[in-house]
């Protein structure tokens, strides 16, 4: 939901503009309304609002004022200035200070619902650069106590971590890869036509990628080895992928990428490509182990990663 302040001291106005936007996109709520600067200012301290529309002239203080002092107090939400035809090009100078956009009175519903569909896409931009930052910072050490602005109870996320070529050692990168690659463009073709949220994060070294997907454990399973064909076919050199599902915090998002990695590292295979479910193979692994007595118990893996005692913990670290 993106919530909205308006800010103006003409009712009729506010009343209709609070109808039109939840009108035109149902995503927007307006969480509140002001009739002056300095009630909006408490409001938009009080509220957090994502877009705030407010007009140039109101009492106390008027919009452009209003804008400085959110901006000084850190509040970050996206502003549209609302003017009559006199003040257009005192909006105009707004802009250049920092203001996303401006209507001008009487407000035209379609350029109204073009400045939201605007705003929307920056917005969801905003959110996703964030959550990747969060989700880079948490596996390669980062605090999990950070802000989380990725995980709610609704959040189910599969990861498919990829190596292209085999990896040998830290200064041994047998193959490069970078954004603008084919197998970069083969990754979102597949995720945008399934209409999925996506993120692509850097490995530890150049020839890794992980590629996080918000599906549930079967349709990620099955998007994961549509990524592993399509980028295996494309590319020259053989890819390993290692695939791991169910992962609802930040907590389990951590542990999950240590298990993938453990996994690859083992089961890479100099001139063979592969796909691991990283699950099985540490159940098969540890039904193994058991088999012959060298565990007695199946929670052996799963503390072991717990307690950050295995020697590849070190793994997700990166390096300067």
């Amino acid at each position: 939901m993106i919530k909205v302040l308006i800010a103006d001291d003409e009712p009729l106005l506010l009343r209709s503009l609070k109808k039109s936007i939840e009108m035109m996109d149902g995503e927007y709520s307006v969480i509140d309304t002001a009739s002056d600067g300095k009630s909006a200012l408490k409001k938009a301290e009080a509220l957090n609002p994502d877009v705030i529309f407010t007009d140039i002239r109101m009492p106390i203080f008027d919009g452009l004022e209003f804008v400085g002092k959110l901006r000084e107090k850190g509040i970050s939400a996206k502003t549209v200035l609302i003017s009559g035809y006199k003040e257009f090009e005192y909006a105009k100078k707004a802009i250049t200070l920092g203001v996303e956009d401006y209507l001008v009175k009487p407000i035209n519903p379609l350029v109204l619902q073009k400045i939201l569909q605007k705003m929307k896409a920056e917005l969801q931009e905003d959110i996703h650069e964030k959550q990747e930052a969060y989700l880079q910072a948490v596996i390669h050490g980062g605090k999990i106590e950070m802000e989380d602005c990725f995980f709610d109870e609704k959040t189910e996320i599969c990861v498919l971590y990829l190596c292209f070529g085999t990896y040998i050692s830290y200064r041994n990168i047998q193959f490069k890869i970078n954004d603008d690659s084919s197998y970069n463009k083969e990754i979102i073709q597949i995720l945008d036509a399934q209409n999925k949220k996506y993120w692509i994060l850097d490995g530890k070294y150049d020839n890794e990628r992980i590629v996080v997907i918000e599906a549930d454990k079967i349709t990620g399973d099955h998007l994961g080895r549509e990524i592993y064909q399509a980028v295996q076919d494309k590319l020259v050199v053989n890819v390993t992928g290692v695939y791991s599902g169910g992962i609802r915090t930040a907590e389990q998002f951590r542990e999950k990428m240590l298990e993938t990695g453990i996994v690859l590292r083992k089961k890479l295979i100099f001139s063979e490509g592969r796909y691991i479910e990283a699950q099985k193979y540490s159940e098969e692994g540890l039904k193994k182990k058991a088999s012959e007595g060298r565990i007695s118990d199946y929670g052996y893996f799963e503390r072991m990663i717990k307690d950050k005692k295995y020697q590849d913990i070190g793994f997700y670290k990166k390096t300067a």
